[in-house]
């Protein structure tokens, strides 16, 4: 490390490694050194020690100034006296030469400052900054009235002694009426002058005579009364169907069509009644007499092992199955099954169903993988109804009553929770029985 001369000032240059700096002159304050690193002023990653100590003290930093870095320290003593004499006071020898020593530190600094800039009505501020920006003498050559290095340049008018906002619109000259100040288009740089109409017109056309597109209109400056009138009945829109276009006045049908009707997942319009009076909105979006009992289409059951029906709507609270002869080949039970949106459900059935007969004892049929129907012989074809409700949830109750002739009834329950919501049934027998005969159906209550 290289050190100028100076009781006021040292400059080193850092070679990358280097974190401690001595500034070997009296101090009596640590914040009395600058510290600046190529012509910038820090104010932190270092530290000062010496305070008070005749042959100075030391600037460590945290972190090396880079190899090459200039490194500036300046000695700037507050400038305010620190001892005040009192009349009759005995006054001590160190007191008298700290003082004078204070006195001589800044006696240096404003000797150190007025060498190198004539400005002297803001030394406070403008040497600390000149002597970080501009550390040799070489670097502050012709710089006396001028400016430091950060490229600003030298007052050359009387502009550069005019106060922000002292010009008032008095001060300036006359203007032709119908005009406002600046440079037509074209005109290249140079003073403002007065725009005529046409060219301000230019101007705000963006490129001379340009029309004015909605990228240029400010948010919500056109008014409703600066559109195309409408017919009435209508509103600004574009029909479904007619593509990508301007807005058209679009019709009440038209807007209907938009809007959509009414479902179960979407919220819309009520669809035409179809007439009559007591019919009501359901929340699939269809009209439907009170209690409106929906009727599947009935399956023959004369060949064939299982009969499904599915598409069951959500929310159903009760579905009938009825049966009509329905005859089995052998001696199997008819078979009732649940399923969901996953498919039938074969387990976790409890289902009774019993034959009662005239003159003999009743028999009866247990199942666990669906609601049971007694038949147990050929020559037997049930008819009647099973009907199944629900309890909560997707808990679910059967019940059945059907004759097989005037001497015998069949009768029994069960119960079933599925994973999930209903929305098939299926009709097979027990065994590997066929159906040799009869029909089934189901209906349900929306």
């Amino acid at each position: 490390m290289t050190v100028a001369s100076s009781t006021a000032k040292y400059v080193y240059t850092g070679d990358g490694t280097s974190v401690a700096f001595a500034f070997p002159s009296l101090f009596f304050l640590n914040n009395d050194i600058l510290v600046g690193v190529n012509g910038v002023l820090q104010t932190t990653g270092y530290t000062v020690t010496g305070a008070g100590n005749p042959a100075g003290g030391t600037v460590t930093f945290s972190t090396a100034p880079a190899s090459g870095a200039v490194v500036l320290l300046l000695r700037k003593p507050a400038f305010q006296q620190l001892v005040d004499f009192v009349n009759g006071q005995t006054v001590l020898e160190g007191t008298i030469e700290t003082a004078l020593d204070r006195l001589t530190m800044m006696s240096q600094y404003l000797l150190d400052a007025l060498s190198r800039s004539l400005r002297v009505g803001d030394l406070d501020t403008l040497t600390a900054t000149e002597d970080l920006l501009l550390p040799s003498a070489t670097a502050r050559a012709g710089k006396l009235l001028g400016f430091d290095t950060a490229g600003r340049p030298a007052p050359t008018s009387p502009s550069g002694s005019i106060a922000p906002g002292s010009i008032s619109d008095t001060d300036l000259v006359d203007m032709a009426e119908a005009a406002v100040k600046g440079r037509a288009a074209g005109a290249g740089p140079g003073p403002p002058g007065d725009l005529t109409p046409v060219q301000l017109a230019a101007i705000v056309a963006l490129g001379g005579g340009a029309a004015i597109d909605g990228a240029n209109l400010n948010n919500g400056s056109v008014a409703n009364s600066k559109l195309a009138n409408m017919a009435q009945g209508t509103l600004k829109g574009r029909a479904a169907g007619a593509g990508t276009g301007p807005p058209i006045d679009v019709t009440g049908a038209e807007l209907r069509t938009i809007i959509g009707n009414v479902s179960s997942a979407t919220a819309g319009l009520a669809p035409a009644s179809g007439g009559g009076t007591v019919n009501f909105l359901r929340a699939d979006g269809a009209w439907a007499p009170p209690g409106d009992i929906v009727l599947a289409t009935q399956q023959a059951t004369t060949s064939g092992t299982q009969f499904d029906f599915t598409g069951l709507p959500a929310g159903l609270n009760e579905i009938v199955v009825a049966f009509d002869g329905v005859s089995l080949s052998g001696t199997d039970h008819l078979l009732v099954q649940l399923g969901t949106s996953g498919g039938i459900e074969a387990t976790g059935y409890v289902s009774t169903s019993g034959l009662v007969f005239a003159g003999a004892a009743i028999q009866a049929a247990n199942s666990t993988t669906g609601f049971v129907l007694f038949v147990g012989d050929a020559t037997r074809s049930p008819s009647g109804q099973l009907i199944i409700r629900r309890m909560s949830g997707n808990k679910w109750t059967q019940s059945h009553a059907n004759v097989h002739s005037t001497i015998s009834i069949i009768t029994g329950a069960g119960i079933k929770t599925l994973s999930g919501e209903i929305d098939r049934i299926r009709i097979l027998a027990t065994g590997a029985n066929t159906f040799d005969a009869g029909a089934v159906n189901i209906s349900y209550t929306r």
